[in-house]
This record gives C-alpha cells, structure tokens and sequence, in this order.
C-alpha cells in the first residue's frame, strides 16, 4: 500500500476517533487546531469549499497543500507538488471542483464513506477498485439530488422573493386607487359623528353591506376599509392615539358619498337625510332575549334589538327583528362550517407530529386548536417539513398558522394521491431523518432528505397543475360576474329611477330607506327622495317635511306620542308611540315649510309665515300662556301661535324653551328661564309664558337660532359689504354669535345674551346647541365645539372633561392656508434687495401696496413675470393676487395708470419648473406644461381664482399678456400640503355626541374630475361609484370607454404614481392583460401578478422535471483512466521502491 493510503488509513482512523467525542456541529470551523473533528462527515463539495480559502471557485498550491496537512498525509514539498500536479487542471495552475472531488475519492477511504451515507449492498470481499467506482456512483447520485433539491429551494426563495416585490408594489397601488375612490366619495358628502353618547348607542357595529332586497351593492366592504382607515389617521393626526380617544366613530361609511343634506340627533338614535332617503343608526342597547340559546344571545347582542322608544325612532317591527335573527343565524351556520374546515386542517398537521387533540374531538373551536397547536409544536419543526417538500419559508414573513396551513394543504394532497400508507411513509421518512440528524449522522440523513425530495417531486408537479386550473376557473368565474354585475346594475337603475317618483303619501313605510348599523332596519331602495324637503328631530321623537304632488308641505311625525308631542289630535290612538311616519292632518290646510322638534313639544312654520305648536306646555314652552289654576298641560293639536306683528322665518325647540326669528330678524324666546336661557337678563329668569322680545339683540338681526337643554345660540345675518373694485375688495361682515345660559355648560354664565369673540375665526355660518355642549361651523368650513367633552363628544381628549371657550377640531379640517409666504420666488428683471425691489416683496404677507419699495416689481418689458416655487407638491384651493393701490403724484395722469398695468395678466401652476424663456414664446412654453390657468383682465383691487379641484402643483406664475411694467402688492396661494376631506358644512350637538356634516361639492367639474381620477386608478371604482346618485350620470357618459393613451391623471410631475409604477414596473407580465378595447381592474392585475402559474412562468425552472435530474447542476467526471493509471503507477512505485518510509 502506497504511503497516501496509509496516511488516509490513520485520517479514518483517528476521523473515528474525535466522532465520539466531539459535540460540536458537522459544519463547525473554529481554528486549525480542530482540523480532524472538523472535517468528519464533509462531503468532496463541503470540503472543497472550505478549503477554498479566497472563494476563488479553485484550489491553488498554498490551499492545497493545507489541505494534505489537515488530512494528515506529510511528505517533502517534491511529493506534495506531484500530487498537486497530478490533479491540477488542464491549461491552468490551480484544481477545479473536479479534480478535488478525484482526489478525495481515491486518496480516501471509500468503504468507510459508503458506511457512514448509509449504503447498503456492499460486497464484502470488494476490491479498492470497486469501491472507488460504488463511492463515485453514489457521490455522484448524491450531488444530482443535492443540486435538485437547491435548484428548487432556489427556485421556491426567487418566487417568493418575486411575490413579495409584486406585493409590495400591489399594496401601493391598491392604497392609490382607495386613496381616490375616497376623494370621490367625499365630492358627494361625508358625515362624522363625535362622541358614543350616553350608553354607547352611536358606536353601534356597521352593517356588513348597504344592499337592498333588489340589488346587492359592490365595493361596500372596501368602503368600510377606507373610511376606519380613514378614522384611525385622523386620531394619528391629532396626536391622541395614546389617550383613550377614538377620534370620529368608525360607522357613519353608509352614508359616504349619499348627499347628506342634513343630520339631526334624539337622544339615542341619528337620522340623516340624504339622496337615499332619510337613513337612521343609533338605538339603545339593551336587549330582549327572544332565545335560550347561548350561541344566538351572543349573536343577539351584536345585532342589539332596541328598547321600544328606539324602535319607534329607527322604524323598527317584530318581522324585521325576526328576519334580522334569520341572517344572524345562516351567518352563524357559515361560519361554523368556517371554523369546522379550518380545524380540520389544524387536527391534519397535529396528527402528522403525533399531537392528535384527542381530549376535544369534534370541537369547532378554532382558537382552542390553535392555541394546542401552538404549544405542542415549535416553529422549526414545520419548517422543516417544507424544507422537505421543497418549501423553504425562512425570512418570508409567514405567521406560525400561515406556515402550518400551507403544510395542512401539502399533507391532504399527500392522502389524496398517495393514500393513507403513502402519506405515512413520508411521515415516516421525516422521522427517520430527524433521528439521524439528532445522532449527527448528517450525511445519512441528507441522503434520505434527497429521496424525500424526489418523492414528493411529482405531487409538486400535481400541485401546480391543480393551482392554474383553479386560477383558470377563477378567472372565468371572475367574467362571469363582471357581466352580471353590469346587467344587475342596468336593471336596478331602471327601478330606481321609477321609484323616485312614486309619492311618499301613497307609501308610508318607504319614508325611511333603512340603517346604516345593525340595530335599525334593512336598507331600501329610495323612494321619491326629491319630496323630502327638512328633518328635524327631538330627545324621543322626530318630525319630516314632505313635498305632495302640488308642491305643498306636508308634515310627519313618529317616535314617542305621550305629551301630545307627535301632533296627532285627539283621536282614540292619540298617545300610542308610533313606529312609522304619520301625517299630521290638524295641517292639512296649511304648507309646512320648517319644524323643529323639542324634549316634549314641537313647532312647525307655515309658507305664510305663521307659528304652530304642540306637545307639554307646563314650563310655558307652547306660549299660549299660563293656565289659570298654574297646573301644567299639554295640547295634542297644531295650535297657531300669534307673534305681534311678526312673520316668522325660523324656530327651534329646547328642553322646557322655545325661541324664533321674526321676518325682520328680531328674536322672540319664552319657556323656562331657569340659567338665564331665555337671555333676558338676571331679572328676568322666570318662567316666560308668552313670547317675549330680546332687547338685548335689538340692534341685530338674527339669521339663525339654537335651543339647547338649557343654552340658547343665535346668528346673525352675513351682508356683502364693498365691491371687488379697484379700490375696495368685497367682504363678508356678521355671522356674530351670541349666547345664553348657565356656567355650567358655557363656561362662563350668560344671563343676558353675549357675543363669542374669538380671533380669526372669521365668520360663522352654522350652529347647534346640544345636551351639554354647543358647536359652530366657521365660513371656511371648520368645526369649533365647547362644554362637556363627555367621551370626547367635542373632539378633544377624553381626559380634557370640559372647554370653557370654543375649540377648533382641527383633525377633522383646517382651512386652507397661504403656503407662499416666505417661499422662493424670483422677477423676470433682477434687483438688488438693497434697491427694495425684491421679488421677496410679494410673499412678505403685507398686501398694502402703497409705494414702490412694498411691490415686486420688473421693467418695461415683453411678457414680464414673476415665479413661486412653493418648495413641495401641493393641493391648491385658491390663487389671491393683490395690486398696487398707490397712485400718480401727477394730477395730468390716469388715477389708475399704476393698478391696469397688472391686467390683462395670466396665473399658471405647473408641476415642473417654468422655463427662462422670453416674450410671446416663453409665455407660449408655459401655458403648455401647466397643469391649470386662468386670466384676469379687470382691473381690481385683489383678483380671487378658485382653482380647479384636486389641482396639484409647486411652481406658481405671473405673467402679463402684453408688454408693460409688472408689479403687484402680494400673491397668496391658498391649499393643503396633505390632501383634505372637505369642509364642514353643517353641525348638529345632541347629547354627548356631535355630528358634522361634509356637503355633495356643489362645483360639478370638481364632481366630474373626481369621477375621473377615480377610474383612472381602478375601474373597479367606477362600478361602485355609478352605485351613488352624485355620479350615476358620469358613468353613463364615460360608458365603458377608457382611453389607454391619455395622460395619467394621478401621476405628478416626472414621479410616477402608483398604478403606473405598478403597470410600468411588470409591463411584460400585463401585456396579455390590460386590453386597449376595455379598462382594466386593478384586482384583475393583482390577481394574474400573483397567481402561481403566472410567477413561476417567469421563473423558467420546471418543478418536478425528472427528465432533467442527470445533468440539472451536476458536473460529472469520468475517473477510470485516472484510476488505471495511478494502479499502474503504483505497481512502479513498489518495484522500484523509491518513496521514502514514513511519507
């Protein structure tokens, strides 16, 4: 034997050796003084790479000979370059993977390796030669199954990798068309209700979808989505996550987008008139078990049915509440079956690891198997059954159940193909190789990993069959619906349009068209909604005005009937509580215009101008005057109440008070004064039995009044004062608030009536006193509310119990601000700022422009110009641009020789700088890359431009049409940095809740342009938007043409949007997808970027490709001739005996 067999002879031996008493991992590689322990049970490839010291991809002399020491074969350096030449590779100085493999095979101990890969068979009296050859074979079929199976967890890892990338962009794109589906939805309205109320009644759970019995509404799920999301970033907004607040409740998205006109408040319910009808939530939550069973109580309880004095408001019946326990329990049923299916897959992968949870068979509890699985098995565990199965899920983000699931699918599919015996053997398998691996017998068990993986290949091959058909079917089914869908729509929007007009007289159940949470009744289709004219509503009941077919209003009314509040007369059902609308036939004669509706009493407002009343008048609330013996009364019938010489415009109900506005906007109160509520005066705080004149208010004029529990709001009118001339600039004036009442809720006592000031505000155009608490809508849309903040009815912190002085909610809205001031800004004609002359001048927030030095000014020049870069992409809302208003010293000149120089002049908002270009062709360059313009050519003091909606721009432009002199006082650019939601239009306070209402956009370009950057994100939001009223008439003129072509109108600037980085970003992929001939639905995109067949495609590696398995990664070398002629060698060695002993 040849001195390297020896030496490889005391390798093995001492390899035998350091195995039992190492306790360090196969692949450990510390320092050089654990050379043999660590080398033990390395593969030729394991060995290669380690000695691969550079990562050179070959084994120079140096590596090589390092190699030989740490294998324990020692010779002079003449005998070691031999051996290195021996194996070196042709043409070159180094040893290639190869030869490496050639040399471990030959100067090793074969019959030792092919024990330890656990080869069976071996002859026992087999020559080196032979075992040589069975090694090769076995190490070659070892590195073909090896590079099998890291071709397919490379190619599982790329697919993954490939997946998350295209999630990543899909969820961006995904949040881009939510982003515009809710802008649109805002152009037609939104509500927010601030505040729980008493007992939690205005948090009610929304309903799950708005569908009517006729049409089954799309896209609601979504719609809910977007509007928590919504709510969540406002709270995050506000910075009050932390508190116990929860901003806005999250249950009002069934009436986004509805035209909300207006919102009123009772005690526990909320009704909100709309362009579906009237549309109620709220309700008391005690419940009236009707069952025994503990499964449909739960249920109940989430459905809430209403205490009676509710179910009256929300129109509630026992058929409702009995077909609502219908639904409840198929949902129950569906989710059963749910949850049986979902353990059953849990109780598939405890069974596999021998954890059956025996001791709760047959249970449907999920969390109670999820909960055992959990703690019986560990993480690694099913991951290493993927690995076997050629599923590496390491690093991919996969939750323990996410992972658990995908192994539950692979083992149903291993029973199905295999059968119960087949499945076992692979269960067995794994065991097997566990074992090994806990006995370090790492080369025995990889072997088996590679068998395993080359029996599960085919159910791979299986497995992704199965996925593109169901793809495939999914994909027609997805068709089908599309076409379904549009033929449904068609049909239900033939039979909305008849219904608008039936008449509501002829059909009393239709006035109220359903709720938008649980506790209230099922939606319907509206009927006649152009006949509901105002709603108005009480602490227990609530009143509608309704147009009939001669254009006459027409007054119902339901809720609580005791007291006579319902106005029904005397009649023998006169104080029955009444669940539906009844018409009040005492006014018959008489067409109602306004009403209003108190704790116990009401009043109604005739066309004529006359005054009704109704209801409890024990505190003098009716002002028919004190009763004789001072007991109270109460009067069931419509009584007219005459003011003197007075028409009335307006009233409004409280607790025990009532207050009007005469036609000369004098103001009349009466009622209980008890607080100082009537604003008399601290003399004054009795009992008011008839109408009484506010002095106090005598040199106002009233537009507008509020009667709280005990407070008492007023308004005064708005006037136009001046003109937009060229000396004056046309301004709002009023709009003044004055109170009364008590410290308690106003935070200072008001006895006689007062005015809010507060600096800033401007002007305020709507109020509403509530319980406890008050609120008010500024002219510029923002929501400002004071008193108790009772579970942050007012919009503040919970912890904040009271607010003495009004405080803007300003995470619901803030008015636009000016975001030129100080920006950079520069003058077609360059000064020094010493001359005071700067452009700066214009952006310095001073808009006197009286003298030369206070102007942004230029020369005599052709076109000249003045640029704004506003720092950032913006939303802008309105463009002010202030003139000069000083004039020629000169008597002998025009008086107005300084201001017309501005005009006729241009204003431009681009998203990309506006070029330095000169005269008629820089003026040219700029109209054609702004994306809004406008021109002024009237000369005037202060030039307004509302901007169109959702203009987005940075770079704002001056230009004159004509050659002459530009200077001008100040330019304001008004708009959002972030985009905004709209501006409150309406308020409603009630008790410890608060309404605020965002009207329909009353500018129908803005409607139309939101339509359209709708559809340009997703044509899945034009099916839900054709849904709505606002938008119906946009989708039968856009149809189905969709025009690939034009220019994206989301994208800004040189920044792709999202759904163009998404279509840019995987064109390829898309080629086959988005057709020109019809729009594209981002599901469908995401659908077909994620769908299995479509990534592996893409990927060009086959799974389970048997007929590729000889040669996928494997390099193969035929080592016969070298073992033929090292045996000859040999023979020459011993003859001539030339090898020095102990070599």
């Amino acid at each position: 034997m040849s001195s390297a067999i020896k030496a490889m002879a005391r390798l093995n031996q001492r390899r035998l050796i350091s195995r039992q008493d190492t306790t360090k991992s196969d692949d450990s590689f510390s320092d050089e003084n654990s050379e043999v322990s660590e080398n033990a049970g390395l593969t030729p490839k394991d060995a290669f790479h380690k000695f691969d010291t550079d990562a050179s991809g070959d084994i120079d002399e140096d590596e090589f000979f390092h190699l030989l020491q740490s294998v324990g074969i020692k010779g002079n350096e003449e005998y070691q370059e031999r051996l290195f030449r021996r194996y070196v590779k042709s043409g070159s100085k180094t040893i290639d993977y190869d030869g490496f493999k050639t040399a471990w095979i030959l100067l090793g101990q074969p019959k030792q390796e092919l024990l330890e890969r656990g080869v069976k068979g071996i002859p026992k009296f087999a020559t080196r030669y032979q075992l040589v050859r069975l090694l090769e074979k076995t190490l070659d079929d070892e590195e073909r199954l090896d590079a099998l199976a890291k071709a397919e967890a490379d190619r599982y890892q790329r697919l993954q990798d490939r997946k998350k990338l295209r999630t990543e962009y899909i969820q961006k794109a995904k949040a881009r068309a939510g982003l515009e589906l809710g802008a649109a939805l805002d152009a037609a309205g939104q509500v927010y209700v601030l505040g729980k109320g008493a007992h939690g009644q205005f948090s009610g759970t929304p309903k799950p979808e708005m569908s009517t019995s006729s049409f089954h509404q799309i896209g609601f799920e979504l719609m809910q989505t977007l509007w928590e999301e919504r709510v969540e970033a406002m709270v995050a907004k506000s910075q009050i996550e932390h508190s116990s607040h929860h901003g806005a409740n999250s249950n009002t998205a069934g009436v986004w987008g509805r035209q909300p006109r207006k919102v009123v408040l009772t005690d526990n319910t909320i009704l909100a008139l709309t362009d579906n009808g009237l549309l109620s939530w709220g309700g008391s939550s005690n419940w009236h078990s009707v069952s025994n069973s503990q499964p449909m109580q739960k249920a109940s309880c989430q459905l809430t049915q209403t205490t009676p004095r509710s179910s009256a408001l929300l129109m509630n019946n026992d058929r409702m509440h009995r077909k609502h326990m219908a639904i409840i329990q198929e949902e129950m049923n569906e989710k059963d079956t749910k949850s049986a299916c979902e353990v059953g897959k849990l109780e598939l992968v405890l069974k596999y690891y021998g954890r059956g949870p025996l001791h709760f068979d047959g249970t449907n509890d999920v969390d109670m198997v999820r909960d055992h699985l959990l703690a019986s098995i560990s993480h690694d565990q099913i991951l290493h059954s993927l690995i076997l199965r050629g599923k590496p899920c390491e690093g991919n983000g996969f939750s323990m159940l996410e992972i658990a699931d995908i192994l539950a699918t692979d083992i149903a599919l291993e029973k199905e193909i295999l059968g119960e015996g087949g499945q076992q053997e692979l269960c067995d398998i794994e065991w097997e190789i566990l074992d090994l691996k806990k006995r370090r017998k790492t080369k025995s068990a990889r072997f088996l990993a590679l068998s395993f993986a080359e029996k599960w290949a085919p159910l791979g091959k299986e497995q992704k069959q199965r996925a593109t058909a169901e793809e495939q079917r999914k994909e027609a089914e997805r068709r089908s619906n599309h076409s379904k869908q549009d033929n449904d729509y068609e049909k239900w929007n033939r039979h909305r349009k008849d219904m608008e007009s039936v008449s509501i007289l002829e059909n009393h159940g239709g006035l109220m068209s359903g709720s938008i949470t649980t506790r209230g009744n099922d939606v319907q289709t509206p009927r006649g909604v152009s006949q509901y004219l105002d709603v108005s509503a009480g602490s227990n009941h609530a009143a509608i005005i309704v147009q009939d077919e001669r254009s006459r209003g027409r007054l119902y009314t339901w809720g609580l009937s005791s007291l006579g509040r319902l106005g029904q007369g005397n009649g023998e059902h006169v104080f029955e509580d009444s669940n539906y609308p009844s018409m009040v036939d005492e006014l018959k004669c008489a067409s109602i215009v306004e009403s209003s509706c108190g704790q116990s009493h009401s009043a109604c407002i005739s066309s004529n101008g006359s005054l009704f009343l109704w209801g409890a008048g024990s505190s003098g609330q009716l002002g028919f005057g004190e009763m004789s013996d001072g007991q109270g009364y109460c009067c069931a019938i419509p009584t007219k109440l005459l003011i003197p010489s007075c028409k009335v415009t307006k009233v409004s109900c409280g607790a025990c008070h009532t207050a009007c506005i005469g036609r000369s906007g004098e103001l009349y109160v009466w009622g209980g004064g008890d607080g100082g509520r009537l604003g008399l005066g601290r003399d004054r705080m009795a009992t008011q039995y008839t109408p009484t004149l506010v002095d106090s208010l005598r040199h106002e004029r009233a537009r507008n009044v509020s009667c709280g529990t005990s407070t008492t709001l007023v308004l005064t009118v708005t006037d136009n004062v001046g003109t937009n001339g060229r000396r004056s600039v046309k301004r709002v004036k009023g709009g003044r608030l004055y109170v009364a009442g008590p410290k308690n809720v106003l935070g200072a006592p008001f006895p006689s009536f007062g005015e809010i000031v507060i600096n800033h505000i401007g002007v305020i155009k709507h109020i509403s006193a509530g319980y406890s608490h008050q609120s008010f809508v500024t002219e510029s849309g923002e929501l400002y509310c004071w008193g108790h903040n009772f579970h942050g009815c007012c919009g503040q912190e919970e912890r904040i119990k009271f607010l003495s002085e009004p405080t803007k909610v300003d995470w619901l809205y803030e008015a636009p601000k000016n975001l030129a001031l100080g920006k950079s800004c520069r003058l077609s004609t360059l000064f020094n700022d010493s001359e005071g002359l700067s452009a700066n001048n214009a952006v310095d927030g001073n808009i006197g422009g009286n003298g030369i030095k206070a102007l942004a000014h230029t020369f005599f020049e052709a076109n000249p110009y003045f640029d704004i870069d506003l720092g950032s992409f913006v939303q802008i809302s309105n463009v002010r641009l202030w003139n000069r208003t000083d004039e020629p010293d000169d008597c002998a000149l025009h008086i107005d020789m300084f201001s017309k120089r501005l005009f006729p002049c241009f204003i431009m908002i681009s998203q990309f700088p506006f070029p330095n270009l000169e005269g008629k062709e820089g003026l040219d360059a700029c109209f054609n890359q702004s994306v809004a313009t406008v021109r002024f050519a009237e000369d005037r003091r202060m030039s307004n431009w509302n901007v169109p909606t959702f203009t987005v721009g940075r770079y704002v432009r001056v230009q004159l049409e004509d050659t002459n002199f530009l200077h001008f006082a100040q330019i304001e650019v008004f708009g959002h940095e972030a985009r905004s939601h709209g501006p409150i239009t309406s308020c409603s306070a009630g008790k410890f809740v608060t309404a605020a209402v965002v009207g329909c956009m009353e500018d129908r370009k803005g409607v139309g342009a939101a339509y359209k950057r709708a559809i340009c994100a997703d044509w899945y939001n034009a099916e839900i938007l054709r849904q709505f009223s606002s938008y119906s008439d946009e989708y039968r003129k856009e149809g189905n043409s969709f025009d690939h072509k034009a220019k994206c109108l989301l994208c800004v600037g040189n920044e792709k949007c999202d759904i163009c980085s998404l279509k840019s970003k995987f064109r390829s992929e898309l080629k086959g997808v988005i057709s020109k001939d019809e729009p594209y639905r981002l599901g469908d995109l995401v659908t077909h970027l994620l769908s299995a067949s479509e990534i592996e495609g893409s990927d060009g590696i086959e799974i389970g490709a048997e007929d590729n398995h000889g040669s996928e990664g494997v390099r193969s070398r035929n080592i016969l001739p070298i073992l033929l002629k090292m045996k000859h060698r040999r023979s020459l060695v011993r003859q001539k005996k030339s090898i020095p002993s102990g070599t």
